[in-house]
């Protein structure tokens, strides 16, 4: 029984991505927004790793004293 509630409930999920996929499909404006932010989300990921390499870098040299 868990096994059917497992694949409806997959079932479900697919059809709620592909219902979203079809909407950003017709709504370019939409997906290009989305793909904007999807980069400038990358963006400040690397900023954020720079960041915490650099504080790492200062925190070793405070420690090392």
């Amino acid at each position: 029984m868990d096994r059917i509630k497992q694949l409806l409930t997959l079932l479900f999920w697919r059809n709620d991505l592909n219902s979203s996929a079809k909407w950003f499909d017709r709504n370019q404006p939409a997906q290009d927004r989305f793909w904007e932010l999807e980069d400038w989300n990358e963006e400040l990921e690397e900023r954020i790793i720079k960041l915490e390499d650099e504080l790492n870098n200062i925190n070793n040299k405070i420690n090392s004293k």
